[in-house]
C-alpha cells in the first residue's frame, strides 16, 4: 500500500482545475477524495465533494483514517449535488464519479460542461450498515482509501492542462479500471 507521503506534487495543470466527486452520500468515498486531492495537490486544483442523496455527516471511520494519515478534516461535511449545479457555483473541469452500482442514478447537469468519468469504488458504507466483524469493515474502509489514494496519485501525474477534454476522458476512466 502506498504511504499518504509518497503522492506527487511535480506535475500541476494551469490554470485552476476544480474536481467534483460524487457519490450516493457523500459521507465516505467521495469525502475521502475531496480530502486527499486537496491535501496532495497543490494550489492548481480543488477537491469538492457531492452526493446525490447526502448523509447527515462524514462517516467516523473516514475521520478517523484521514487524521491518522495526516490529512486535515477541516471543513469536511455532506453536502447534495444540486450545491454545483446552480449559475454561481465554481465551474467544474471534471466530475468524477465513484459509483460501484450497475445502474448509477444520472448526473445532473454542472456548468463548465466538465469531463466526466467514473472510478467504479466499492462503498464500505455497506458493509458498516450489515452485521459483519468490525475488522472485515475496517478492511474494507482501508481498502476505498487506498484505492482512492491511489487513483489520485495517477490523476496527479497527468498533464491535465495539455489534454483535451476526450484525452483527459480517457485518462480518467482508463484511471478508473486500473
Amino acid at each position: 500500500p502506498h504511504s499518504a507521503h509518497i503522492l506527487p506534487r511535480s506535475i500541476m495543470p494551469s490554470p485552476h482545475c476544480n474536481v467534483l466527486y460524487v457519490d450516493h452520500c457523500n459521507s465516505v468515498r467521495s469525502i475521502m477524495a475531496e480530502a486527499l486531492l486537496n491535501h496532495h495537490s497543490g494550489p492548481n486544483i480543488t477537491a469538492y465533494s457531492a452526493g446525490s442523496n447526502p448523509g447527515e455527516a462524514v462517516h467516523p471511520i473516514v475521520i478517523e483514517k484521514l487524521v491518522r494519515a495526516g490529512i486535515s478534516t477541516s471543513g469536511l461535511h455532506t453536502k447534495s449535488w444540486s450545491e454545483f449545479t446552480r449559475s454561481e457555483s465554481p465551474s467544474m473541469q471534471c466530475v468524477i464519479t465513484l459509483w460501484d452500482d450497475p445502474e448509477p442514478p444520472s448526473c445532473p447537469q454542472f456548468p463548465g460542461h466538465p469531463v466526466t468519468a467514473n472510478w467504479g469504488i466499492s462503498d464500505p458504507l455497506y458493509l458498516a450498515s450489515i452485521a459483519v466483524p468490525s475488522r472485515e469493515v475496517d478492511r474494507a474502509f482501508t481498502g476505498a482509501f487506498t484505492l482512492i489514494q491511489d487513483h489520485i496519485q495517477s490523476l496527479l501525474t497527468l498533464p491535465i492542462s495539455s489534454l483535451d477534454p476526450a484525452e483527459l476522458q480517457i485518462s480518467l476512466n482508463r484511471i478508473g479500471h486500473s
